[in-house]
């Protein structure tokens, strides 16, 4: 039996559990009841963040209704009646929400409208599979991959069932964020130092 800080790696938890004071200091999200521990992320991890947290939010400072939002902040797709029980619980690294009643004091409740996640060495799997299938199940509508490395953004916009077959992006290209009617530049969010 594997334990962290008080979390027993093996036991399934839901929304309620995480909210305890075993949870408290930990960095983690939570899939189906099973823990999933986050490392500290890497430099470009958080160069790629920090530029794309600016861009977007000074694309969106115009817009009254959509908020941007970064991580730690947790969201959750409600799949009980009581929020206690949902078993799922993401901190995606950047999402925007244009519904300002999903917001709730420490969550997202509900589908943000974009989704951002960075790729980092520990998680790249992860956010391919386990966050791609969770964002299309709960039809997100549009879910982008950062991968830093390769300096690409994978784009994946929901159809109304599931995700298209996306759109890689380079550097010096221009995405159109659809729900939300902005453009990047990923020049912007590359640019060599």
């Amino acid at each position: 039996m594997v334990q962290t800080a008080g979390i027993d790696l093996a036991k399934r938890y839901t929304y309620g559990d995480y909210l305890s004071s075993i949870f408290e200091n930990v960095r983690c999200e939570i899939f189906d009841g099973i823990v999933k521990l986050m490392a500290g992320v890497s430099y470009e991890h958080a160069r790629v963040g920090k530029r794309l947290i600016c861009l977007v939010e000074s694309k969106i400072e115009h817009c009254n209704v959509c908020e941007l939002i970064y991580a730690p902040f947790d969201v959750i797709f409600p799949d009980s009646d009581l929020l206690e029980n949902v078993t799922t619980v993401v901190q995606p690294d950047i999402f925007i929400v244009c519904d300002q009643t999903k917001i709730r004091e420490n969550k997202c409740v509900g589908a943000p409208d974009l989704i951002i996640e960075i790729l980092s060495a520990s998680n790249a799997n992860h956010d391919w599979r386990f966050k791609f299938n969770l964002y299309e199940k709960n039809s997100v509508p549009e879910y982008w991959i950062v991968d830093p490395v390769n300096q690409t953004i994978n784009v994946f916009v929901h159809t109304g069932d599931k995700y298209n077959e996306g759109t890689v992006y380079r550097t010096g290209q221009r995405i159109n964020v659809s729900k939300i009617s902005i453009e990047i530049n990923t020049g912007d969010i590359f640019r060599v130092r």
